[in-house]
């Protein structure tokens, strides 16, 4: 399988043009409302989603690992290294992936920029001016509408530093998404208030952002991203037995045969969860609700 790796390989080689490759290697070809607009790139499909809404039709933003993927391990196609060779800026989340990526690409020389929107809080520490939250590791931070806040303030900042000539058409795209943004908190605080403390489990960690946020407790099937051992499974079952679990929040992109047995063993329900939507706020809204149904409340 191609990985990260792979995608190294290829850009610092210089393969950044597109030639006697399959049709689905392609590059896509931009709609007529983007083509010739600056490229910028997200490293994941739900950054893309917001950029998207930020910039408008002021460029055309394109994706590393889309919707369905594994950020953990994702196929480059020959399409996107060629886009990736002509981009104005790639925006990275905080991923574990993303930290040789931007390193390599800082590296390379390449008339690139590279926009770290986590600020260096993702798998860090996350704390807020209150003093809530404070001291809790978490990544997927587009999954919790206060580091998405942070991702787009962050953005904000670098969009308006390459768009200089359209910064009241900005401003009002980036006022408008924050002031989503600060709707849905309110409204998922609401929400998430009667589950305060309350554990809900998953089958891969990936809502630890959103745990973080309304001071729930995510408890997944994996340790430390790796299938569990006998006697780990066994805990992990003999602890979601005792709180009365009613569901497991599993993902598309890892297995889900597995987490179809350990549901089975519990007599848990699934829920299905894909964090790489391109629509963060839509999809927080469905994650809040799966939680919600999880625990039984």
């Amino acid at each position: 399988m191609k990985t990260i790796r792979g995608l190294f390989a290829l850009i610092f080689a210089g393969f950044l043009t597109v030639s006697c490759d399959s049709p689905n290697d392609q590059a896509e070809v931009p709609s007529d409302s983007k083509a010739g607009k600056p490229i910028l790139f997200a490293s994941l499909s739900p950054v893309g989603g917001v950029l998207e809404k930020l910039t408008g039709d002021l460029a055309d933003v394109q994706v590393l690992v889309g919707e369905g993927q594994d950020p953990h391990e994702f196929t480059p196609t020959t399409g996107q290294l060629a886009s990736l060779g002509s981009a104005k800026a790639i925006f990275l989340s905080g991923m574990p992936f993303e930290i040789p990526l931007g390193e390599r690409l800082k590296e390379s020389g390449a008339d690139i920029q590279v926009i770290d929107l986590s600020g260096g809080e993702g798998h860090d520490s996350h704390g807020e001016e209150d003093g809530e939250h404070v001291g809790c590791l978490h990544s997927h931070l587009w999954l919790s509408p206060l580091d998405l806040t942070t991702m787009v303030e962050t953005a904000k900042e670098q969009l308006l530093k390459m768009f200089p000539d359209n910064e009241e058409k900005l401003l009002a795209n980036i006022d408008a998404y924050l002031s989503e943004l600060e709707t849905l908190h309110e409204e998922i605080g609401s929400k998430m208030k009667p589950l305060e403390g309350k554990a809900f489990y998953t089958y891969h960690a990936a809502f630890d952002a959103f745990a973080c946020a309304y001071d729930l407790d995510e408890r997944p099937v994996e340790v430390e991203g790796k299938t569990p051992t006998p006697a780990e499974l066994a805990k992990f079952l003999k602890d979601a037995r005792e709180t009365g679990a009613n569901a497991l929040i599993i993902q598309p992109q890892f297995d889900t045969k597995s987490a179809e047995d350990v549901a089975k063993e519990l007599e848990l329900k699934t829920v299905s969860i894909d964090p790489m939507e391109r629509d963060p706020i839509d999809n927080i809204r469905k994650i809040a609700e799966a939680i919600k149904f999880s625990v039984g409340s």
